[in-house]
Formats: C-alpha cells, sequence, structure tokens
C-alpha cells in the first residue's frame, strides 16, 4: 500500500505547476522559468519513480545481492508540462549515511557516481507522463549492503546547464548468504 502511496504523490508532484519551483530547485519566488537558449534544452524537472522491486543483481554468478538498481525517470519539458526525450548527459550520484554527531546530524558521504550520454540510456514506451526513460544504476563491488543512501538523478544539457531530481532516502538490502 505504502509502495501506491509513494507514486500516487510522486506522480501528484510531477503534475504541479511549472511555477511552483524556481530554475534554481527552490521553491516559490521567480515564477517564470528562463527561456533557453537556441542549443538548450527545454527540460525544467527531472521526475523519477523507484520501484519496490528496483534492486538489481547483474553479476554472472546470479546470486541474489544488488549490485546496482533500475527505476524510471522523466526529463519534464518546460513547454509541454511531459517527458520528453533530451540531448545530454545523464548522472547519478549516491551518498551514503556515516554515524550520527552529538548533535544528531548524520553526515553524507559521496560514494558513488557515474554519467552517460542519454544516447545511451533505454528508453520507455509513452505513457500518460509523456516519453520516459528506464535507466539502471551498476555499482560493481560497492560494499554498502544495508545502508541508508540517497540517491539523486540529474540531467545536463548540452550546454551544461543542470537539472537535479528530488533526493530519495532508501535503504540497501542486506547481503544475502
Amino acid at each position: 500500500m505504502r509502495g501506491w502511496l509513494f507514486l500516487f504523490l510522486t506522480m501528484a508532484l510531477a503534475a504541479l505547476p511549472a511555477c511552483s519551483r524556481r530554475a534554481d530547485g527552490r521553491f516559490g519566488g521567480d515564477r517564470q522559468r528562463p527561456a533557453p537558449s537556441a542549443k538548450d534544452t527545454e527540460i525544467f524537472r527531472v521526475v523519477c519513480f523507484f520501484p519496490p522491486n528496483m534492486w538489481k543483481s547483474f553479476d554472472s554468478a546470479g546470486d541474489r545481492n544488488p549490485e546496482g538498481f533500475a527505476f524510471v525517470m522523466y526529463l519534464i519539458s518546460g513547454k509541454t508540462g511531459k517527458g520528453i526525450y533530451a540531448d545530454g548527459t545523464f548522472r547519478v550520484e549516491l551518498y551514503r549515511y556515516g554515524e550520527a554527531d552529538r548533535n544528531g546530524r548524520r553526515q553524507r558521504d559521496l560514494v558513488f557516481d557515474t554519467a552517460a550520454p542519454m544516447a545511451q540510456i533505454a528508453r520507455r514506451s509513452p505513457t500518460m507522463l509523456g516519453e520516459g526513460y528506464q535507466p539502471y544504476v551498476f555499482w560493481g563491488d560497492l560494499q554498502i549492503y544495508g545502508d541508508d543512501i540517497e540517491v539523486v538523478v540529474k540531467y545536463e544539457s548540452p550546454t551544461g546547464r543542470t537539472v537535479s531530481s528530488e533526493t530519495v532516502h532508501v535503504k540497501v538490502p542486506p547481503r544475502k548468504a
């Protein structure tokens, strides 16, 4: 039930009017989106859905330990308010939480990042949300089993403008024997 609630809330967030988020990623303030330059894309939001079965084993041994995950991503157009295919670069950053300090704050450390051209990311069939992608992230032998991590997905336009997704907090499944 929680998975459906998360999916509904994420879809509702994606449907919010673009004026609710400024170009710098913060809410409120500037109600107009900056016009893209002649060679830039019109992407103003990255929306990601992480399904309950997101964890994937990519190794040839066929064990059940995840070495990555898959998800669904939409690059939302400022013109149509729906997902579109775009040129540019896809980036993913994974942060691990450390131990809490005496003030209760947990340190966040970058443990993995990857990038690829958008042309190499698998495309999904269009849906009511528009055209989308189905990327996967393979982190190899990174030992983050059972860790709390944050995932940040970024789209970088051909001109270098970066649009980030909302930060998603997930717990990597524990290592299986």
